[in-house]
């Protein structure tokens, strides 16, 4: 005589293994279409749900801080404020290489007038020009 294998327990009723082996009804039932709300109303909800108008937690106060944490806020500001003041040099020192560079292309625009002025009247002199 052979044993017999135990029986395969059900899956518990709200298991995914049950949620699985009994499909979902597939057909839609055709509900009929809400009123269209005028727009005013619509207007309405949405000012409703705007962040000026919703109900918001009062902020509690502020924890003091213990000695060390204070500290090291301090000091974080300290660096903060160092931080600042070098990016703040280094915008200086930035615009005046900027101003150099632009005085320097001024020099050549100028020049290359003074040159074309030049040509020009030399062309209309019918004088010939060396290019080296």
């Amino acid at each position: 005589m052979s044993k017999t294998p135990k029986p395969k327990p059900h899956p518990a009723p709200r298991s995914r293994a049950a949620k699985r082996a009994h499909p979902s009804p597939t057909a839609t039932i055709p509900l009929p279409r809400p009123d269209e709300k005028p727009t005013s109303e619509k207007l309405a909800a949405l000012s409703a749900r705007t962040a000026g108008s919703s109900v918001q937690k009062r902020k509690g106060g502020k924890a003091q801080l213990s000695r060390q944490k204070r500290r090291r806020k301090e000091a974080a500001i300290d660096k903060a404020g160092a931080v600042l003041e070098k990016l703040e040099r280094r915008r200086e020192v930035s615009a005046r290489k900027g101003g150099v560079v632009k005085g320097r292309s001024t020099d050549w625009d100028n020049l290359n007038e003074i040159i074309e002025e030049e040509v020009e009247k030399a062309v209309e002199g019918g004088k010939e020009i060396l290019v080296k």
